[in-house]
C-alpha cells in the first residue's frame, strides 16, 4: 500500500467497523452488522475495501459462511491515527 493512501481519512463507518473488529477478534459478518448498525451491502463494501488495503484479515472456521475478521497491525495503526485525527478535529 502506498504511503499516500495510508494517510487518507477513513469514514466514520470504517472507523466503527475497525473498532468493532479490534475489540472482538474473529467476529463474524452478521455480528459486525448488528453492532455497527449498517446494512449487509454497505458492510460488505467496507469489509472488502478494508481487506483489500490490508487493514483487516479473515480466517475460515470450516465453512464458507463462518468467516472471522481480524484487525492487522496496519489496521490497528490506521485506526489509532484516525481516532487521533478525529479527536484533534473536535477539540
Amino acid at each position: 500500500m502506498s504511503a499516500a493512501f495510508s494517510r487518507l481519512k477513513m469514514s466514520p463507518v470504517q472507523i466503527a467497523i475497525l473498532s468493532c473488529i479490534g475489540l472482538n477478534p474473529g467476529i463474524r459478518f452478521g455480528e459486525i452488522a448488528n453492532r455497527v448498525s449498517v446494512s449487509s451491502s454497505r458492510l460488505c463494501f467496507h469489509l472488502n475495501t478494508l481487506c483489500g488495503t490490508g487493514d483487516v484479515s479473515t480466517s475460515q472456521y470450516g465453512g464458507r459462511f463462518k468467516k472471522g475478521y481480524f484487525l492487522t497491525a496496519q489496521g490497528r495503526k490506521r485506526l489509532e491515527d484516525a481516532i487521533t485525527r478525529t479527536m484533534k478535529d473536535h477539540v
